[in-house]
């Protein structure tokens, strides 16, 4: 990624550009469908919400421990049909319900020129009209993404635009918006009874049956009604009118096809050959009967494009996984019942959840079974969507300054990442309860963070998602964990591969939820949310969960600095200086260590003192920017998203902060992180010189002092860096160091090349001239470097750049929480981590070049 990059995002065949945005404004129809939600309250019996509490409580037993037995014993204290599987991202808040329906129920703005619900439309268009020319299974699109991004915020503003939403919802959570759906119950009890009720096609074949009366149903009574898109889908959301109108004609429509059930599943039991179609007959014989074309011409015409009826299944989930062992999974056979849909687009099927249960849409198996069209007969399926509806990204994301109050105003920086924060503080009104919000769908569920100071424990992804978020963790695209961690704990999917094996994601840019995960790492009573999540880290390091670790332990360094950060005891959103930094590193300042390494009569009189810079970082990013691309006005977004810079090319990490009470291009300062991880630290000089600005060509030179910190986090307590010289911390200018360089003779060919045209008679070119032909080697060197040594040695008067150098994991006073993390990462030979670093650098750039519409940059 870039800079905060608020709108960017790509699913096949639905591109959003960098600058997607929309606003969500409360509107007066709120409290119209707050007072409904009170008064169907209100009407329910004592009994039927004792029963409602128990559901919850043994949902919530099941959320959290998952023993089958539980299920089982709690379903004897219940009567009635199964309850719904728990909706374990749903959008709630325990104090007020009705935080999320205001924020969803307000107005739906498109700025910067992308109209997001138009691409939406045309997605599912392309889908609905191409499936029988392009031989998929039937027209049906799965929207795939984690919690807050707007999925059905935008797929009902599809009403807006002359399309009848037909929006079942089931989620389960009492305080979830959209709410449950009338019909979910009756819907998934036919479910699981229809398919448990005999052999696979018999059972997929009455379902089949249930969910073509379901679509007849909703379409004859949207004609019914007589009503506009709009309205009918704001009648659907907040009555159950339409609901029970549509239950009845499913039920009168069952008991008439129920005795044609024998002569259809004769045609299935017929034992068919490896090479037939088994559903074939069967849908001709059906599809006959249920063709309801007219009644599509009695709705209204969009007034743009083909589609008039999009059915969508929010909170899906449970089509590609029933918990009931009795049943087949209800996914195929209900994309298979699709098909009844004219091939004209007037009418799609959308399944939408925040897990990967388009996962069910996966490629043919080894032995696949005669009813499976798909794997059988090579019938393909359309790939999954995933994408990004972004917030209104705050004002002063440019090149505005920005005082300090601003800087660290937590109300500001919830208007970065996905829709759903800026929502909520619209609504609400309070960005504490915002963050709060943020922690428990972070960590998995309401009231998680009290359970872990209690009880000590999280669920398996939480850990993760908690480093993850703030640390920058690449989760393996295999790895088993992906889908919980977007089903629950916020992880953004990127790509999909075509095999649905690989499940590419990203942590998004979204400073609340990096101050969410703050508040996790500090709490904590017997142990600290830091020490169980580096531990569940270093078993998901073992396991191969996390890759992209850092040759010379690129990782480690951000987890010492976040974790100074974090001893610092102030807001995460609150601004630290270097000085306070320094001492959260290494306990001493940088202050202190230009004191005792240069005098106080060397400090100049009027010069800016770099330890009383002010710095914001809340969490670290990779940029697909390249380093010597990076404008000024790159780094001042970044600063101000509190975001530390990944990168490469002398420089590891950036950290962007500000002098005074200002932040702005003027007053703009870096720290420059160069990590090294060697037992030999050897001519320091050379890592102090390549870790500045001039020599990693940045394209935005600082004026103003700036510190380089060098970084090395090899454990000195048992080899020769044991001692105390090469454990401790040093500071030093960047104008000694040149100074230093020019005296002595030049480490490379490119060096002393650089050094002879820019300074032709200082001590180390005279050196170099009489050595340099005694070296056969010098002549076969690569000379590639020599405009970064030109660029570092010319301004030789300046004093800009100050050092400091933690020269050993034993000085770091974070150390023992580190140490076997130390060990772990970089366990394997920096050649081995080289390698691997460049791999996944190569199929990153294959997997992403689709996304960035650019050409490949050769890194090989």
């Amino acid at each position: 990624m870039g800079p905060p990059r608020h709108g960017s995002g790509k699913e096949s065949g639905l591109q959003l550009r960098r600058g997607d945005e929309q606003r969500l404004v409360p509107q007066e129809k709120a409290a119209a469908s707050s007072g409904l939600r009170k008064r169907k309250a209100a009407e329910e019996s004592a009994a039927a919400r004792e029963k409602k509490r128990l559901q919850s409580i043994v949902i919530q037993m099941v959320h959290e421990k998952s023993p089958g037995r539980i299920m089982d014993l709690a379903m004897k204290m219940l009567e009635g049909p199964k309850p719904m599987p728990h909706s374990e991202t749903s959008e709630e808040t325990e104090d007020d319900p009705g935080i999320v329906e205001r924020a969803f129920q307000g107005e739906y703005r498109t700025v910067g020129g992308v109209d997001n619900v138009d691409l939406l439309r045309q997605k599912i268009e392309e889908t609905g009209t191409s499936w029988v020319a392009k031989n998929r299974i039937a027209p049906v699109v799965t929207l795939v993404q984690s919690s807050g991004w707007g999925k059905s915020r935008t797929i009902c503003e599809l009403a807006s635009r002359g399309v009848f939403v037909v929006y079942c919802s089931f989620a389960s959570a009492t305080t979830t918006y959209p709410p449950r759906s009338a019909i979910a119950d009756f819907f998934y009890t036919s479910a699981v009874r229809l398919l448990s009720s005999g052999s696979r096609l018999v059972s997929e074949s009455r379902f089949m049956l249930f969910c073509m009366h379901y679509f007849s149903s909703c379409i004859d009574v949207a004609v019914d009604k007589q009503l506009a898109a709009e309205d009918f889908l704001q009648e659907l959301m907040l009555g159950e009118e339409f609901w029970r109108l549509v239950q009845a004609k499913i039920e009168s429509r069952q008991k008439q096809w129920e005795r044609r059930y024998p002569a259809l599943e004769k045609v299935l039991l017929e034992e068919p050959s490896r090479a037939s179609n088994v559903w074939g007959a069967w849908e001709d014989r059906v599809h006959r009967r249920m063709r309801n074309t007219d009644k599509l011409k009695q709705l209204p015409d969009p007034p743009k494009g083909k589609l008039k009826v999009l059915f969508v299944m929010d909170e899906a989930g449970w089509f590609g996984r029933c918990d009931d062992h009795r049943a087949f999974a209800a996914f195929d056979p209900a994309r298979r019942a699709a098909r009844l849909f004219p091939g004209t687009g007037e009418v799609v099927a959308l399944y939408t959840d925040t897990n990967d249960f388009a996962g069910s849409n996966v490629a043919p198996p080894c032995r696949p079974h005669s009813s499976d069209r798909v794997a059988a007969h090579g019938t393909a399926v359309s790939h999954p969507a995933y994408c990004f509806f972004a917030a209104h990204s705050p004002s002063d994301t440019g090149t505005g300054s920005l005082p300090l109050g601003k800087v660290e105003n937590l109300g500001r920086l919830v208007a970065y990442g996905r829709p759903l924060w800026q929502a909520l503080l619209k609504a609400k009104g309070d960005p504490q309860e915002v963050l709060t919000l943020a922690v428990d769908k972070l960590l998995g569920g309401a009231n998680s963070l009290s359970k872990f100071v209690e009880q000590g424990f999280m669920l398996e992804e939480a850990p993760l998602a908690i480093l993850g978020c703030r640390v920058c963790l690449d989760i393996n695209p295999q790895a088993r964990v992906v889908s919980g961690l977007v089903a629950r704990h916020l992880l953004s999917v990127v790509s999909i591969s075509d095999d649905r094996e690989h499940v590419w994601t990203d942590w998004a840019v979204e400073p609340v939820v990096a101050a969410a995960a703050a508040m996790a790492l500090r709490a904590g009573r017997k142990r600290t949310g830091w020490q169980y999540c580096l531990e569940k880290l270093e078993d998901g390091l073992m396991r191969g969960w996390v890759v992209d670790r850092g040759y010379r332990g690129e990782l480690v360094a951000r987890v010492l600095l976040l974790l100074a950060v974090d001893s610092l005891q102030k807001d995460a959103w609150r601004c630290f200086t270097f000085d306070e930094l320094c001492r959260g590193l290494c306990g001493t300042s940088v202050s202190d260590l230009r004191k005792a390494e240069l005098g106080v009569e060397d400090e100049e009189k009027g010069r800016k003192n770099v330890g009383d810079a002010k710095f914001l970082c809340l969490q670290f990013r990779k940029t697909d920017i390249p380093l010597k691309e990076l404008t000024a006005e790159n780094l001042l977004a970044f600063g101000k998203a509190g975001v530390g810079i990944i990168c490469s090319g002398g420089i590891d990490i950036i950290i962007v902060g500000f002098f005074g009470g200002t932040f702005s291009l003027e007053t703009m300062t870096a720290i420059l992180v160069k990590v090294k991880r060697t037992k030999t630290l050897g001519n320091l000089d050379l890592a102090y010189a390549k870790c500045s600005p001039e020599f990693s060509g940045m394209v935005a030179l600082l004026e103003v002092p700036y510190v380089s910190l060098l970084v090395n986090v090899a454990d000195s307590s048992s080899d020769e860096l044991g001692n105390s010289e090469r454990q401790s911390v040093s500071f030093k200018t960047g104008k000694l160091v040149k100074a230093a360089l020019m005296k002595k003779m030049p480490a490379n060919v490119s060096m002393g090349v650089a050094l002879q045209e820019t300074h032709p008679n200082c001590e180390g070119v005279e050196l170099w001239g009489k050595e340099k032909g005694m070296s056969s080697r010098s002549k076969r060197r690569s000379l590639r470097n020599v405009e970064a040594w030109k660029r570092y040695f010319t301004p030789v008067d300046d004093d800009l750049q100050h050092i400091v150098a933690i020269k050993g994991l034993q000085a770091f006073s974070s150390r023992d929480q580190v140490k076997r993390l130390v060990d772990i990462t970089l366990k394997s030979t920096p050649g081995m981590r080289r390698l691997e670093e460049r791999s996944q650098k190569i199929c990153a750039e294959m997997m992403f070049s689709l996304v960035r519409k650019r050409k490949l940059r050769n890194k090989r």
